[in-house]
């Protein structure tokens, strides 16, 4: 079978419906999470913050704090390496020393006997500051002459490519054919500003994690992360170590969204465990998680669209800004996949893009589920709305007359392939009953399209085979809820063809399972899959050749089939999987243990075309359209959306069960980034740092969501499967907004879509007065 060839289907294997295998331990209370780890002499760690959005650092006094009673370590610059550290630029580091860059930066961290002793002995560090101008908004800081937040940002390493200049980190620039010749030709251009709002990812569980010093110099770390692997090499890096010197092991994540990667608590509690010599662990409250989190990116982006009078789209000019905060954490990749993705799924021959990332004196921005398209598809989807409108096409149509087809190259000349972007759109638009929706006064229905990339990456697995026919099966992902475990084990039975009954999974610790990139960016299902497949390969190719010995036949005169090895020409000579591991461990080679990798390799684009990107391309592009239903109350500008339809181009669902609970929650998670979510902000503070604040949707502000599973295969997906995560959270603010336009007869350009704004926009098309139906 090839890769995407469509497998029998089994019970329990890929394609069914399986429940998810840690699902009893947690509805038991019994799964670990970050702060559950309890160790016999464990510390209680807390960190010192500023205050101050930007200031110096004149003086750092912790005597007092050091000679409190109880307290076992304290932790300032000074005792902390004193390098620096950064995914894509190296502009962190572990302590301010100098100078603070936002509210919320670690200035010193201390360990004591208890909680009450460590907050004890943070009120009993003295610093003195000099407060310093901050720099609040991104036009700001780019402007001549201002204040650098980072004077020597010339000299930070930084990933191959990167254009900096300023307080600019990053900068990114995307052509292809003649933009600017083709607006000026073009019969109709439209220009728009947009402007999106910075999110929390709003887990319910705040960062911890624990350390504990081993004999040797080894050191343990248990931490709710998205990449044990990665948090493995961001500690080396930063405190100079050897990565055989850690070990990481991940706990059960109570929600993460791209907010829980390298945020380095762990390089403090470890330098804090080594210096007390006991273990440490570390607690981060709401607020503290809230203030020193890394929010989505706050985006303001300016389009210019060519059109020919046809409604093909000739031409499209973008200025993307993002604000990346104090640090540059994940802003290339994030500036990096709006850069291309501002276009939309569809073809335009003429492409101008510049993206900036931006240092401003706020909370550092960072990786959000979809990062940087919600934004971007906010901007292009709505603009295409506009379009339609002035073009007196249906939007449907518009888009199904530009949409990406099977071959066709983008902005960046990445070839696409398995493209299900019009199966979307039609099988969205038939489940919304799009061509007979009723016409109500003051009700709307909106549409909006995206395109996400699969993340590649290297992953490994490996199947051990026990004496009695059972199966360990180990991968280095960690589950962070989407069922990750439960989805290796479906692809080791389909494989194997014996009952999930007989497979155990153990996950995310570096000691014992194969590495594995991280948990993040729609690359999990697409990498382990395909890892534990080849690792199942693997096993069978020993498993017959150990009944060769038994049948007296040659292993290229057997096949697997149904949990038997076979002899081809004569299925009924057949030993099971079961004796052939007996066998093998009894009186053959041993035992038997398959070993499997897998690397998604990004695609050829065209670099004459790019600047400055870190990744301009990546494998088995994600499609998915959105049509949202809507009533808006024209005397206070409520939205209630009434039905959310999500069509959702996955190439193979796995486990169509778990994958209808992912586009579930992003699209709620969507309603959430469209309607009401904020992380208000003033004078560079975070203004209201609690859960309570953040108006993430409940049960009872969310109407029928209705998922669509669309299957155009990827070639190189594992039995054609792309990722599904990341997507279906990107369309879903530009349906709603589009839906809230029909509505009220008046766009809405920046997020989120509060009572305030659509009010303004009803008073604007006709002063609340109803409109009629038709």
């Amino acid at each position: 079978m090839s890769p995407a060839g469509r497998p029998e289907r089994r019970p329990e294997g890929v394609g069914a419906r399986v429940p998810r295998l840690d699902g009893a331990e947690k509805v038991t209370g019994e799964a670990l999470f970050g702060a559950d780890v309890r160790l016999p002499g464990m510390l209680a760690a807390r960190l010192l913050l500023s205050p101050h959005p930007h200031a110096r650092i004149l003086r750092v006094d912790a005597g007092k704090a050091r000679r409190l009673p109880g307290v076992k370590a304290v932790l300032t610059a000074k005792e902390a390496p004193a390098g620096r550290f950064g995914r894509f630029v190296k502009d962190e580091s572990l302590f301010a020393s100098d100078r603070v860059r936002f509210a919320g930066e670690r200035v010193a961290a201390v360990a004591a006997v208890d909680e009450e002793t460590a907050a004890e002995a943070l009120s009993l560090i003295r610093v003195d500051y000099e407060p310093l101008p901050a720099l609040l908004g991104a036009e700001e800081a780019m402007a001549e002459g201002a204040l650098l937040l980072h004077p020597y940002l010339a000299s930070y390493g930084a990933f191959p490519g990167n254009v900096r200049f300023g307080n600019v980190p990053c900068r990114i620039r995307i052509k292809s054919g003649g933009a600017e010749e083709a607006l000026a030709r073009a019969p109709h251009v439209f220009e728009d500003e947009f402007e999106t709002q910075p999110v929390h990812q709003g887990y319910l569980e705040p960062r911890a994690c624990a350390v504990k010093p081993e004999a040797g110099g080894r050191f343990t770390v248990w931490t709710p992360t998205q990449g044990v692997f990665a948090v493995r090499a961001s500690l080396a890096d930063a405190l100079g170590i050897g990565l055989s010197r850690l070990r990481v092991i991940g706990t059960h994540v109570g929600g993460a969204f791209g907010g829980k990667q390298a945020h380095m608590l762990e390089a403090v509690a470890l330098l804090l465990a080594g210096r007390a010599g006991r273990p440490v662990r570390i607690v981060l409250s709401r607020e503290e998680e809230t203030r020193t989190g890394n929010p989505r990116h706050p985006l303001r982006i300016r389009l210019e669209t060519g059109v020919g009078a046809d409604g093909l789209l000739l031409a499209r000019r973008a200025r993307i800004v993002a604000d990346t905060g104090a640090y540059t954490t994940t802003g290339p990749n994030v500036l990096g996949k709006a850069s291309y993705t501002v276009v939309g799924p569809y073809r335009v021959p003429n492409v101008s893009v510049e993206a900036l990332l931006v240092y401003t004196n706020h909370v550092p921005s960072g990786s959000f589920r979809g990062l940087g398209v919600p934004q971007a598809a906010f901007a292009s989807e709505v603009q295409m709305d506009r379009i339609a409108r002035a073009l007196g096409m249906d939007p449907i149509e518009l888009r199904l007359r530009n949409a990406f087809r099977e071959g066709d190259r983008d902005a960046a000349g990445n070839r696409l392939y398995g493209v299900g972007l019009t199966a979307t759109i039609q099988r969205a638009a038939r489940a919304a009953d799009w061509e007979r929706r009723e016409r109500r006064p003051y009700e709307g229905y909106g549409v909006a399209c995206a395109r996400y990339p699969t993340g590649g990456g290297p992953s490994g697995a490996t199947i051990r085979a026990n004496e009695d026919g059972s199966f360990h099966l180990a991968v280095g992902s960690v589950d962070l809820g989407t069922g990750a475990a439960t989805l290796v084990a479906q692809v080791a039975a389909q494989e194997l063809g014996v009952p999930m009954g007989r497979l155990v999974v153990t996950n995310a610790d570096t000691d014992t399972t194969p590495f594995d990139l991280t948990a993040g960016g729609s690359r999990t299902t697409f990498n382990i899959a395909h890892a534990m497949r080849n690792a199942a390969g693997d096993l069978k190719r020993q498993v017959l050749e150990e009944a060769a010995g038994a049948l007296e036949a040659s292993p290229e005169d057997l096949e697997f089939a149904e949990g038997f090895a076979r002899v081809k020409a004569e299925p009924g000579r057949r030993v099971s999987l079961k004796e052939a591991i007996a066998r093998s461990h009894k009186q053959g080679q041993g035992p038997l243990i398959g070993r499997g990798s897998h690397t998604g390799r990004n695609p050829a684009h065209d670099p004459s075309t790019v600047e400055g990107h870190p990744e301009p391309a990546r494998p088995a592009p994600e499609f998915a359209t959105q049509i949202a239903h809507v009533r808006v109350n024209p005397e206070t500008g409520e939205v209630e959306v009434l039905r959310l339809v999500n069509a959702q181009d996955v190439g193979f669902a796995i486990n169509p069960l778990q994958l209808e609970g992912q586009m579930e929650g992003g699209a709620v998670q969507g309603l959430g980034y469209a309607l009401s979510e904020d992380l208000p902000r003033e004078g560079g503070r975070v203004s209201a740092p609690g859960l309570e604040h953040m108006l993430m949707p409940t049960s009872l502000d969310v109407g029928a969501v209705e998922s669509l599973i669309v299957e155009e295969p990827a070639f190189d997906g594992p039995y054609g499967a792309k990722g599904a995560g990341e997507t279906p959270i990107i369309p879903t603010a530009a349906a709603v907004a589009n839906a809230v336009a029909d509505a009220v007869g008046e766009p809405v350009r920046e997020l989120p879509l509060t009572p305030e704004r659509v009010l303004r926009a009803v008073r604007r098309a006709g002063g609340g007065r109803p409109r009629p139906a038709g």
